[in-house]
């Protein structure tokens, strides 16, 4: 309990609250490779709903409809069942369920919930002034996202970039 609380005045002194996100200057950015090229895509709707309470927690909600590649086309297969089936799971949920301080940021240990599978993952933080930053990396097919294409074979590594901005 000493801890967790530790963990909020942290989490307060440092400015990382819902309250806080300068959404404009933030970012949740992917990239994805096949055999042809790279693809960098990002998600433009997106919260964060947070508490800080003796047990840090908060959710990260993603409109996954609100995905960019800048390829129109690309885009409408990304939303299809053939990816994240936007019709029927509209959110990729990032539960976070544990944070811990670190010298330089924060780890956040939680759950990562894409088309209602849900697989744990670990995003680590760094600040720099206002900002904070990191990435990880999934399985595309432990999402359940399986298409092939035989011309242009997809990667299963994607890695996903969260980039906050915090207001002054």
């Amino acid at each position: 309990m000493r801890g967790s609380l530790f963990l909020a005045f942290f989490l307060v002194a440092s400015g990382l609250n819902a309250r806080q996100i300068d959404y404009a200057r933030s970012s949740i950015t992917f990239e994805a490779t096949s055999r042809l090229m790279s693809v960098r895509g990002s998600f433009s709707e997106w919260t964060f709903k947070g508490a800080l309470d003796p047990e840090v927690r908060g959710v990260l909600e993603v409109k996954t409809a609100s995905i960019s590649t800048s390829n129109g086309m690309r885009d409408n297969h990304l939303r299809s069942a053939d990816f994240f089936n936007c019709e029927e799971t509209p959110l990729a949920l990032f539960k976070i369920q544990k944070a811990e301080q670190t010298p330089d940021g924060i780890t956040l240990d939680g759950i990562l919930s894409i088309r209602n599978i849900e697989k744990p993952i670990q995003l680590r933080l760094t600040r720099t002034g206002n900002n904070w930053g990191g990435s990880f990396v999934i399985r595309r097919q432990d999402y359940g996202m399986n298409y092939a294409s035989t011309l242009n074979p997809i990667g299963d590594n994607v890695r996903v970039t969260v980039s906050l901005a915090l207001l002054p």
